[in-house]
């Protein structure tokens, strides 16, 4: 396990697949590629969690999250790019 300063600089090429749960059926596919699968096709997805409800958070609440998270922010949006340049690379598509 590592531990580091700031999430990007994590060691590189340790994960086969940098996946997102938004975008799961290429995180599936990109999966299957990585580890030599064969394709499944759609995916049924039986997702019995609510519908999220708005909630209003003020500036200064907004802020204090953002900093309190910063770290898990940055790990996301190296994640998103690591995730974009796998989508290109290997199914010819952009996120």
């Amino acid at each position: 396990m590592y531990f580091v300063a700031s999430p990007v600089s994590s060691p590189q090429g340790r994960f086969a697949v940098v996946g997102l749960t938004e975008a799961m059926d290429d995180t599936l596919k990109l999966f299957e590629y990585a580890v030599g699968l064969v394709p499944h096709g759609n995916v049924n997805y039986r997702n019995s969690a609510p519908s999220s409800q708005k909630v209003h958070v003020s500036a200064e609440g907004r802020h204090r999250l953002a900093n309190a998270c910063k770290y898990d922010r940055q790990l996301y949006e190296h994640g998103v790019k690591l995730f974009a340049r796998q989508q290109h690379k290997y199914l010819g598509r952009d996120l």
